[in-house]
């Protein structure tokens, strides 16, 4: 088998993407310790970040997947060592790093549209709609008199266009285009949903992103089911009216809303050596709580 050389195409906010000259079908995708919010990228590196968005997409793709009827539902054709099958070792100073924080993927034409599932009543849709009594953008109904953190009666959908502005988008219309994708990503959050709640953890939302492979086939793309794009909590943990403590990114957005709101400046943030610690801490724990098993050292 022939191992390429590659090229950077896309530097992206917490991704470097890479072709791979000899493969025009196939993607190198590889996690950073850079972490954004609110579509800025801030100025702190959080340590084994990439390493744990990385690994748990793979547990997630190859283990969790083929057992809940998903196998081949995905772009992922290769990850660890394997990832040299393909790919010159010597095209990346650290090929070690290489093993923990890349995947190879298939090119996909991917779908502009961020499909956004929450079973509870927080984040934006709250913060900007809810609690203001605006209208939701999306579409949807949601009664009167609910407070922050309230179960919904059903899986609420809230896609956005995949933007720098991440506008919304009715959610019927995203049904009725891309209906098979829908109904795969819909059917993958329910499942992954039960998955975590067998180990005491609840999903509170999570974005997924969807393309389209070579046979014209709706698969699931880009990271999944992570703590950058996804919100978990206990399920031990809930009360309406309250934030839970967080076991994902959230800790990182609520900071920089803390900061922006006393500097009145929205510009990258320099996080504290503690918030740092305590994010490395809950990537860490997060992984070891899905998989039942530690990350290992770099």
């Amino acid at each position: 088998m022939k191992k390429s050389k590659v090229k950077l195409i896309n530097r992206g906010k917490v991704r470097e993407t890479y072709m791979l000259l000899d493969y025009p079908n196939m993607l190198l995708l590889v996690a950073s310790d850079r972490i954004s919010t609110h579509n800025v990228v801030h100025d702190s590196l959080i340590p084994r970040k990439g390493d744990v968005l990385n690994a748990l997409t793979v547990y997630w793709l190859t283990k969790v997947f083929p057992r809940i009827g998903l196998e081949g539902d995905h772009h992922l054709i290769a990850c660890g060592s394997a990832i040299f099958n393909f790919v010159l070792k010597d095209e990346f100073e650290d090929p070690d790093d290489l093993v923990r924080r890349a995947i190879l993927v298939e090119k996909l034409e991917i779908v502009p549209v961020e499909f956004i599932f929450r079973t509870y009543l927080t984040g934006s849709l709250y913060d900007k709609f809810y609690s203001k009594g605006i209208e939701n953008p999306y579409g949807e109904f949601l009664p009167e008199g609910l407070a922050k953190m309230s179960k919904l009666d059903e899986l609420l959908f809230t896609p956005t266009e995949k933007s720098e502005t991440d506008d919304p988008i009715i959610s019927a219309d995203v049904v009725n285009t891309y209906h098979p994708g829908y109904d795969l990503a819909r059917y993958a959050y329910i499942y992954i949903q039960k998955e975590l709640n067998n180990v005491g953890i609840e999903l509170i939302d999570s974005k997924l992103e969807l393309g389209l492979n070579r046979a014209g086939e709706f698969v699931i793309a880009d990271e999944v089911f992570t703590p950058d794009s996804s919100r978990f909590c206990e399920i031990g943990a809930i009360k309406e009216g309250e934030d839970p403590p967080w076991l994902d990114k959230q800790i990182a957005r609520d900071e920089v809303s803390r900061i922006w709101a006393k500097t009145g400046d929205k510009k990258p943030v320099t996080f504290s050596p503690e918030t740092i610690k305590a994010l490395t801490n809950v990537y860490l724990d997060i992984f070891e709580r899905i998989t039942g098993q530690p990350l290992g050292e770099s």
